[in-house]
């Protein structure tokens, strides 16, 4: 995050301005009274910079990345995948799971779509997400015999999917039977060097991007 000094820059203060806004700072820490003059350009500066945060926040609010970062499909992924990597930190220096690549690699695809075309990740798109999601096994059953299985606490990594996804888990009709799917996961581990040697990100992504154009509504 920018500090004040660097925001005020973007807002349009000159370097005048920011340096005696500094001035400003400098005098009130240390218990002084700044002078009418450094007061009024402390103000002038604060309502430049409200303004620009205001606009800051509209641009981000109406950006689609941003809309589709927000989307549950996407938490669901990014949480996923945080806590795959949270609960296989032990691995040796140089591997990850496929599960996580994988995850990630849907995560990336529902931000950025297909073809520049994105999918809204509706209840009716969400309807039809099992389609994209079954990769992740297909990945692991084709590429298991370069990949070593992973000592991992799969009960205690789905307590803690289910915790950071909070709302999202819990008003599923579902989410007592998701509990033992994902405390039955066993992660399949590949050397980093071999996925990007072999561009496996770039496969499974190509996967992806062929279930959602085939599978959700908003993309045909």
């Amino acid at each position: 995050m920018k500090n004040k000094l660097q925001l005020l820059a973007l807002a349009g203060c000159t370097e005048t301005q920011v340096a005696n806004y500094k001035r400003h700072q400098d005098q009130r820490k240390a218990g002084k009274t700044p002078c009418p003059a450094l007061r009024r350009n402390y103000n002038t500066c604060n309502g430049r910079m409200e303004v620009y945060l205001r606009q800051l926040a509209k641009e981000e609010a109406t950006c689609p990345r941003r809309r589709q970062e927000k989307k549950e499909a996407v938490v669901w992924a990014l949480e996923n995948a945080r806590a795959l990597a949270d609960f296989t930190a032990h691995l040796p220096e140089g591997y990850i799971t496929l599960d996580q690549v994988f995850q990630e690699e849907v995560a990336s695809a529902y931000i950025e779509g297909v073809n520049g075309v994105l999918p809204s990740l509706d209840t009716i798109d969400n309807g039809h997400r099992t389609k994209v999601l079954e990769i992740q096994d297909l990945v692991k059953e084709f590429y298991a015999d370069v990949a070593i299985p992973v000592k991992f606490d799969g009960p205690a990594y789905m307590v803690d999917l289910r915790g950071s996804l909070g709302k999202i888990w819990e008003k599923s009709i579902k989410a007592d039977s998701w509990d033992l799917s994902y405390s039955a996961l066993q992660p399949l581990a590949v050397e980093t060097k071999w996925v990007r040697e072999h561009q496996i990100r770039k496969e499974i992504r190509s996967e992806i991007e062929s279930a959602m154009l085939a599978h959700f509504p908003s993309m045909k």
